[in-house]
């Protein structure tokens, strides 16, 4: 049962607040001075600092859960990749099952984080190279991708097939790392 003072972590998001407010299954939870509205099914109860025993059960559904769907997600062509070359889509509402109020610094953080262990299972499975879909917006994940990118010391990056992808994606290789 949740009540107001109730501190919760919020699934598919790596945030934690305070419950301040509930109604029926609608909840207002504080998270960094800000009010934000959920449902009790997008989160999960914790015990101040310490995540309670059935949280723990649930935490590991969920873990699994999405260890499961990001074993599915980098090497599942979307269809839009004619030459079946792996993709990730940073999009968020293709990251995430609950977008909500989720603050820009947080979003960005877990988009890049999901492109970090994308490129740890390419290189894991010996694939050689892959797309990534960073969009066009404000060009803001671009170059923070981009950013990315230059840290790994092994891997080129150029604009990926225009006609695919317009400008909103990029083609990268590990060198070095050759397919069987």
């Amino acid at each position: 049962m949740l009540a107001a003072g109730d501190k919760v972590k919020i699934l598919d998001e790596p945030l934690e607040g305070v419950i301040r407010k509930v109604s029926g299954r609608n909840l207002v939870i504080e998270i960094d001075g800000f009010e934000y509205d959920y449902t009790a099914d997008q989160v999960i109860k914790t015990s101040g600092n310490e995540i309670t025993h059935q949280d723990i059960v649930v935490d590991e559904m969920i873990t699994h859960e999405v260890a499961q769907r990001n074993k599915k997600i980098p090497f599942r062509p979307t269809g839009k990749n004619r030459s079946g070359i792996p993709e990730i889509d940073l999009h968020l509402e293709r990251l995430i099952d609950h977008t909500g109020h989720i603050p820009r610094d947080h979003a960005l953080s877990f988009q890049l984080q999901k492109l970090e262990h994308f490129i740890a299972d390419c290189r894991a499975q010996k694939i050689r190279e892959f797309v990534v879909i960073h969009g066009v917006g404000k060009g803001i994940l671009s170059a923070e991708v981009k950013r990315v990118l230059q840290e790994h010391g092994d891997l080129e990056y150029e604009p990926a097939s225009y006609e695919e992808y317009a400008y909103g994606a990029l083609k990268v290789i590990i060198r070095g790392l050759y397919q069987n």
